[in-house]
């Protein structure tokens, strides 16, 4: 199995599991040891950020603004009815 990596322009889910919910993310730039990250549905709520990237196991993760993004590209959040 390849990590997984963040690629410029590629759409990526957020997820907080107190919030039950995800939302999409752009990468508009990226270097070595960071990611940035621009909310793709409120960008006028969630300003861009830079985000430092995290190598795990299984591939790459980040945060923006307290959300936990993985490179994977997998929508993380469940709903409650299925929990």
């Amino acid at each position: 199995m390849e990590d997984s990596k963040f690629e410029i322009g590629g759409i990526y889910y957020g997820s907080l599991s107190c919030a039950h919910g995800c939302f999409r993310v752009r990468v508009t730039k990226r270097t070595e040891k960071s990611v940035w990250f621009e909310h793709e549905d409120h960008p006028d709520m969630y300003k861009p950020k830079r985000a430092k990237i995290h190598n795990w196991t299984c591939g790459e993760a980040a945060k923006f603004h307290g959300w936990y993004v993985s490179a994977d590209g997998k929508d993380n959040s469940f709903d409650m009815l299925t929990v």
